[in-house]
C-alpha cells in the first residue's frame, strides 16, 4: 500500500472559508430580495387599492428586478383552443387566468350583454364549477340562471350592480354593451368595483394603433321613451372602443391586459397579480399584430380620440359624469387606408382605419 496522501496545511480551512463566504452571500442576497419584495408589496397595498396607476406600480417593479415571478399568465395562449360554451376560445383563457390569479376565489361573476345566456364568457363557471352571479341583457330573461332583462348604460350600470348585490371585489366581470363599453367600464371602476379579472369587448376593426371610442350613448330616460332613438349599435363598424383606448383606461384603474382574441380583452388586477408574483405580458402584444375589418358602413361618424394625459386624471374625477368626461376628448373622423394585395396584413384584411 502506498503512503497516505498528505494535504497541505490549512487547505481544508481555505475551502471551508470559501464555502462559508458563498453561503453568506446567498443569504444576504435573499434577505435583500425579501426586503425589496416586501417594500414593493407594501407600496402597492398603501396606494388606493387597485385604483393605483399601473404605470406607477410598474416603476416600482423595475426597482425590484430580482423578484421571483412565474410565467403562468404567459401560458394562456397555449390553452385557448378550449371552447365549451364561449363564443370563441374564451373558456380556456378564462380558466387559465383564474388558475394564475389564485384560483376560483368566492366564485362570483357578473356579465352583461349576454343575450340568452347560453354562449357567454361565464357559463363554464356556472355550469361546471358551481359559480353564482348575474347576467343582464336588454332583450332576454331567465330566472333559472339569474338572467335579468335590463337596459343598461353608463347612467345606470352602477345602480344595476347594486340592485343585484354584486360584491365590490367580485371575481370576474364581463362587459359587452355593443356600443359604449368604454364609458360603462369607467363608471364601474370609478364606483369602486375591483374584480380580479375584467373582460371587455373591443372593436377589432380599429387595429392596435388608434385609441378611439364612440361618442356617449343617449341619456337613459331618452332610451326608455324611444329605444330606437339616438346612439346605439346599428351592426356596423361604429361600435365600442379600440383595444388601445380600453387598455389606456384600464391602466388608470390598476388593470393590465394579459390576453386577447379578435373580440375580447382580458385584464387582471395588477396589485393582485404582483401579489401572486406573476410575470406580465407586454402591453404591446395586444390586441394582436393585425386589424380585422369585420364590419363596415360607419363613414362620417364622429369618434373620440382618447388622450393619455387627460385620461390619467379626468377618468378618476368623481365630479364628472360620463358625458361631461367625454367632452374633454377631441372629436375626429376616421377613414380607411387600403394597403393593397401586397400588404403584410394578409388574410384579406388590407384596409385599416386612419384619422382623416
Amino acid at each position: 500500500m502506498g503512503a497516505p496522501t498528505r494535504r497541505a496545511p490549512g487547505s481544508l480551512g481555505v475551502k471551508a472559508l470559501v464555502c462559508i463566504i458563498m453561503i453568506l452571500v446567498f443569504l444576504v442576497a435573499n434577505i435583500i430580495n425579501y426586503k425589496e419584495t416586501t417594500f414593493l408589496r407594501n407600496q402597492i397595498m398603501n396606494q388606493s387599492g387597485s385604483t393605483a396607476k399601473a404605470s406607477d406600480i410598474k416603476r416600482s417593479v423595475a426597482a425590484t428586478s430580482d423578484m421571483k415571478v412565474n410565467d403562468c399568465l404567459l401560458q394562456i395562449a397555449h390553452v385557448t383552443d378550449i371552447k365549451v360554451y364561449s363564443q370563441n376560445d374564451e373558456d380556456g383563457a378564462l380558466l387559465q387566468t383564474l388558475r394564475c390569479m389564485g384560483g376560483h376565489g368566492t366564485k362570483e361573476y357578473f356579465e352583461f350583454g349576454s343575450e340568452n345566456g347560453m354562449e357567454v364568457n361565464t357559463r363554464i363557471l356556472r355550469d361546471i364549477y358551481g359559480w353564482k352571479g348575474h347576467l343582464l341583457d336588454g332583450g332576454n330573461e331567465n330566472d333559472e340562471i339569474n338572467l335579468h332583462k335590463e337596459f343598461f348604460s353608463p347612467s345606470n350600470i352602477v345602480s344595476l350592480l347594486e340592485k343585484y348585490k354584486a360584491s365590490k371585489s367580485l371575481d370576474v366581470l364581463s362587459i359587452d354593451s355593443d356600443y359604449d363599453d368604454f364609458y360603462i367600464m369607467r363608471e364601474i371602476l370609478l364606483a369602486g368595483y375591483t374584480p380580479r379579472i375584467l373582460i371587455v369587448e373591443f372593436n377589432s376593426n380599429l387595429g392596435n394603433e388608434l385609441a378611439v371610442t364612440v361618442t356617449p350613448t343617449r341619456p337613459l330616460e331618452k332610451m326608455n321613451e324611444n329605444p330606437n332613438a339616438g346612439h346605439y349599435w346599428k351592426h356596423n363598424c361604429y361600435m365600442g372602443a379600440s383595444a388601445a383606448a380600453l387598455i389606456m383606461l384600464a391602466e388608470v384603474f390598476g388593470y393590465v391586459p394579459v390576453w386577447s382574441n379578435h373580440v375580447n380583452l382580458f385584464f387582471v388586477n395588477l396589485a393582485l397579480a404582483l401579489k401572486e408574483d406573476l410575470l406580465l405580458p407586454s402591453v404591446q402584444n395586444f390586441p394582436g399584430p393585425h386589424p380585422r375589418r369585420i364590419h363596415s358602413n360607419c363613414d362620417g361618424e364622429i369618434w373620440k380620440l382618447i388622450d393619455t394625459n387627460y385620461t390619467a386624471y379626468a377618468a378618476l374625477d368623481l365630479s364628472l359624469s360620463h358625458s361631461e368626461w367625454s367632452n374633454g376628448y377631441r372629436d375626429i373622423k376616421l377613414g380607411f387606408k387600403n394597403y393593397g394585395e401586397d400588404s403584410d396584413y394578409g388574410n384579406g384584411w388590407r384596409e385599416v382605419f386612419v384619422i382623416d
